[in-house]
């Protein structure tokens, strides 16, 4: 298969969730963009902050006990920048609703050796392993296209590291959309991300190696999102590319493949729609 796209990709990506995982172990929306500064070890107030727009009314009791434990006592917090790129709102929610696809499409890429597997009782919940002593779960506690609540339990284990480092991450994504006066899509995202490790010597480190965290979370989080609007994109232009990534995808299901299949045709048929609506001079100002 071809992979017109793949170096690009790789840049996009080259952290992906592994790093996301890495992170865990290792140190670690509003429309208007939000200044982002190192992890804060502060804990009241970027708690509360998080708390006023969690939907905690339809949570279950199980999912609001896994959200007090780290926010009652967490070692540290990063809040993202604010990112805002375009993209069409079906393909965004597709692949951060679909992590098993994602990943899959990172390894059929040559991108990561990242494995995500869905448990097969419960379908918000997955096991990763990057094959270098990363290794955690990742469950959704809330989906909606405007807000994702994540909780990961990760360990690391290397040859500088004897002991395991055991360490659990919330993810609050905040998302919207908006269209231009050209018509254009965007989406507007921010991840607030909130550690709590295991252990102090874990904890004390985290704090000494802050400012590089801090780059590597930032640098992660931009990477990821240039990888979703770039997988946007080759999906409104490349349908068949798409269609022949999905034939190359392995650790997914049959109908994840035809899903990939239908959306990049769903995503093209609109792109072609929209530029026969603004006609020639928007579709040359759109290339």
């Amino acid at each position: 298969m071809e992979k017109p796209a793949a170096s690009r990709v790789r840049h996009a990506v080259k952290w992906g969730i592994a790093a996301i995982l890495g992170q865990i172990v290792l140190a670690h929306v509003s429309q208007q963009p939000v200044a982002a500064g190192p992890f804060r070890f502060g804990r009241k107030k970027a708690s509360e902050e998080v708390r006023q727009f969690l939907p905690l009314d339809q949570l279950s009791p199980q999912a609001l006990w896994k959200i007090d434990t780290i926010l009652d006592d967490y070692s540290l917090h990063r809040r993202m920048p604010t990112e805002v790129f375009r993209s069409d709102p079906d393909v965004y929610l597709y692949l951060v609703n679909e992590p098993q696809v994602t990943v899959a499409v990172w390894r059929a890429l040559g991108i990561s050796e990242l494995k995500l597997q869905a448990h097969p009782q419960n379908p918000n919940l997955f096991m990763g392993n990057d094959g270098k002593g990363t290794q955690g779960t990742c469950e959704y506690l809330y989906r909606s296209p405007e807000l994702h609540v994540l909780v990961c339990e990760g360990s690391y284990r290397g040859p500088l590291v004897p002991k395991p480092i055991r360490a659990s991450l919330l993810l609050v994504l905040r998302s919207a959309y908006y269209r231009d006066k050209a018509q254009e899509v965007y989406v507007t995202h921010q991840l607030h991300a909130f550690v709590k490790l295991d252990s102090n010597a874990a904890e004390a480190v985290a704090k000494l190696t802050n400012p590089i965290s801090a780059r590597m979370a930032n640098h992660t989080f931009n990477q990821i999102t240039a990888f979703l609007g770039a997988m946007s994109r080759w999906m409104e232009q490349q349908p068949e590319w798409a269609h022949q990534l999905a034939d190359q995808l392995g650790d997914v299901s049959p109908a994840q493949r035809q899903q990939l299949r239908d959306l990049a045709d769903r995503t093209a048929r609109k792109t072609s729609y929209h530029a026969m609506l603004r006609g020639p001079e928007g579709r040359k100002a759109r290339r």
